[in-house]
């Protein structure tokens, strides 16, 4: 009788051999695993949800680091940097004259091209004068003898 409980708990393999199925298990270990791992998830649920309410009591809408980034943006636009060689600044104004001069050379014209796509200037010619490097010479008419002279160009010394 012994012989066929034995048997029971046994499992023959191949070649005789025989393998034996370990049926204890320490129930104190997996218990006490599992108490420890749900105390672990309990206590990061409750810190988790405490900073939330704490974060959560200080947050202002109308104040949050994004809209203070948002206002600055619009008071303190960031620093251009002027191209080097470049003769009118980032708001279409002669740098060494400080004039506002208008591409068909008046003094006085309040802008008579089309709105410039980029800069919105009534001023710019066929391109836009923010950061451009090159200045308007001359005007010539074609069929008239006429041609208008811009008198804030530098003069050039030719050799």
């Amino acid at each position: 009788m012994e012989h066929e409980a034995w048997e029971e708990e046994s499992v023959f393999t191949k070649d005789n051999r025989i393998a034996r199925k370990s049926t204890i298990q320490p129930p104190s270990a997996s218990s006490t695993y599992s108490t420890r791992r749900q105390a672990a998830r309990n206590a990061s649920k409750a810190i988790s949800a405490s900073s939330f309410e704490k974060s959560m009591e200080s947050f202002n809408p109308d104040m949050s680091q994004r809209e203070k980034r948002k206002i600055s943006k619009k008071f303190n636009p960031p620093a251009t940097r002027r191209p080097a060689g470049s003769l009118y600044d980032e708001k279409g104004i002669h740098i060494a004259t400080g004039l506002d001069l208008c591409d068909c050379l008046t003094d006085k014209c309040p802008g008579c091209w089309f709105e410039c796509p980029k800069c919105k200037s009534r001023k710019c010619g066929p391109e836009c004068r923010v950061f451009r490097k090159y200045m308007v010479d001359y005007i010539e008419f074609h069929g008239y003898d006429k041609t208008i002279k811009n008198s804030f160009q530098p003069k050039t010394v030719e050799k």
